[in-house]
């Protein structure tokens, strides 16, 4: 059956045409779709702030003109609506702890820029991929830190065992390896974290044992660690200026983060042994 009419079937002429006609404009490009939407508003808000965060706990921040990672979501970071639940995180923790450590560092947006903007003093590195680090080394030269950020390839427990055990106690570690966390976080580094509190962003929706992956990593940081959890929460745009003329399509886009669903990270924290 033609798709039109298998459409038309099930769902009705009124719904198949108006499914028919959004995707005609789009492809005409007389109508943006989301994600089109989402990358002409971080385009925008990249050149009306010089790639420089504006607002938030990481304002004065530049971004090298290389930096790759999560360019879709540069109007969010700019505004400081990227991750909020992440950032609020570590301006607590940046209190009481003066390292930061960060495995998955992308192009450093939190490596380099919690130690340029004032949170941390030090920062640990870990990204895989050579352009990554690359970008990394670009932003701590920009941002005036290349001394204060400490660049590594893939993060084990042969690199993590080389950072000072006084700076390790003295740290907050953001871990987001893409579903890696699982194989990553096991005893041997749990035990080199022991001392550290640590965030790891969660996708247990990878794999069809997801749930049981989860479970077992629990059960191990439980011997280390108190585990909590949070969840990604609503955003507050009122404060900024720069939104205020925008239509509620475009402010809400640019709080949205593209994420196929609703984030969750572990936090432990390290039990206090007498």
């Amino acid at each position: 059956m033609n798709k039109h009419l298998l459409s038309i079937k099930n769902n009705g002429f009124r719904v198949a045409f108006r499914n028919f006609l959004s995707k005609k404009l789009i492809k005409m490009g007389w109508v943006e779709d989301a994600e089109r939407l989402r990358w002409r508003l971080a385009r925008e808000f990249d050149e009306m702030f010089n790639s420089t965060i504006g607002y938030g706990v990481l304002k004065g921040f530049q971004f090298s003109p290389n930096s790759w990672w999560s360019k879709h979501d540069r109007a969010s970071m700019i505004l400081g609506l990227y991750e909020k639940e992440i950032l609020d995180a570590l301006s607590e923790l940046s209190k009481s702890k003066s390292v930061f450590i960060d495995v998955g560092a992308a192009d450093g947006y939190y490596g380099v820029a919690t130690v340029s903007q004032g949170l941390f003093k030090k920062s640990y590195c870990f990204e895989i991929e050579e352009q990554g680090r690359n970008v990394i080394r670009e932003n701590a030269i920009l941002n005036n830190v290349p001394d204060d950020v400490v660049i590594f390839g893939e993060a084990d427990k042969t690199s993590l065992s080389t950072i000072p055990v006084t700076e390790i106690q003295d740290s907050v570690a953001l871990i987001d390896i893409e579903g890696f966390e699982f194989d990553f976080l096991d005893d041997s580094v749990l035990k080199i974290f022991e001392n550290t509190v640590c965030i790891i962003e969660l996708h247990d929706w990878f794999y069809q044992d997801g749930g049981q992956r989860l479970d077992d990593l629990k059960a191990r940081a439980k011997n280390y660690f108190v585990v909590s959890e949070f969840k990604s929460k609503l955003r507050d745009t009122s404060h900024i200026a720069e939104l205020e003329l925008r239509s509620d399509n475009e402010r809400w886009l640019i709080c949205a983060e593209g994420r196929p669903r609703s984030m969750t990270w572990l936090r432990l924290d390290p039990i206090k042994r007498s």
